[in-house]
Order: C-alpha cells, then structure tokens, then sequence
C-alpha cells in the first residue's frame, strides 16, 4: 500500500532511495542528485536532507506539510526552496514539520490549527516559517 505516496511512485523506488546506489530505472529520483542524508517520516508525509543541506519532501500536502509552498499529494519529491543548502536534520509530525538550520535556527511548517508549529495564528504554514532565530542544537518530533 503505498497511501498519500508514501513511498514515492513504487516500491522499487524508495527503497532504491534509500540504497547505496540508485537503480537505472528510477526516473522520479533523477531530480534529486543522489546521496545519502537525513529521513523523517510524518503521519502521511517524509522529508529528505541531502547532505548539501537541501530539504526534498513528499507524499500527503493537504495542510503544507511538504513546505513546497503549494498543496495537493505528490509522490515525486518537493524541493522547499525557502532553505538554501543550510539545513542539517529534519523531524516531521501529523502533518507538519521541522527544519534545523547550521545556524541553530528552526524552522516550522504543516499544519498549526493548535499551535503543532509553535507559532500563533495561521492554520496552517505551506512555506517554512522560522520559530526560534538560534540556538538549537537538535530536533525530534513524536
């Protein structure tokens, strides 16, 4: 089952992803130069660290949680280019998530209808919206 794409657009695929190298077959993937990085899965979304810093995410986008700035599932990953190649780790929730940058600054996005992003007012974030300017050392989300 690969419910909200998940897993991308197969099986083969994402665990391909995942590999040491990727197979020939796997077209989607070609948009992301490969290499091995940082994974986070949420409820029905995962989020990907290149090791240049750069955060691809994919599956469910119902409240933003892929933080592409737009809505609507998609199983091809979603480059958030708010983030410039400075992300180190990514931790993802029940439709959102979170980006720590080299700086120590934290970044939010997804859903916030009760404040899941750590900031008050919007619903919900389609874009990455800096929570905490720096400081921060690590990030998980349960």
């Amino acid at each position: 089952m690969n419910k909200s794409a998940l897993l991308g657009t197969s099986l083969a695929l994402a665990s391909a992803f995942l590999a040491a190298t990727p197979p020939a077959h796997a077209d989607a993937m070609r948009r992301i130069p490969y290499a091995r990085g940082v994974l986070a899965t949420g409820t029905a979304h995962v989020s990907y660290v290149k090791p240049d810093g750069h955060v691809y995410s994919w599956g469910d986008n119902t409240w933003g949680e892929l933080g592409n700035g737009g809505s609507g599932t998609s199983a091809i990953p979603q480059r958030a280019s708010v983030f410039t190649g400075n992300v180190l780790q990514v931790a993802n929730g029940a439709h959102f998530g979170f980006a720590l940058t080299k700086t120590g600054a934290l970044y939010g996005f997804g859903r916030n209808d009760v404040g899941q992003v750590g900031l008050a007012g919007a619903t919900k974030y389609t874009t990455p919206v800096q929570v905490i300017s720096s400081g921060i050392r690590a990030v998980a989300d349960g």
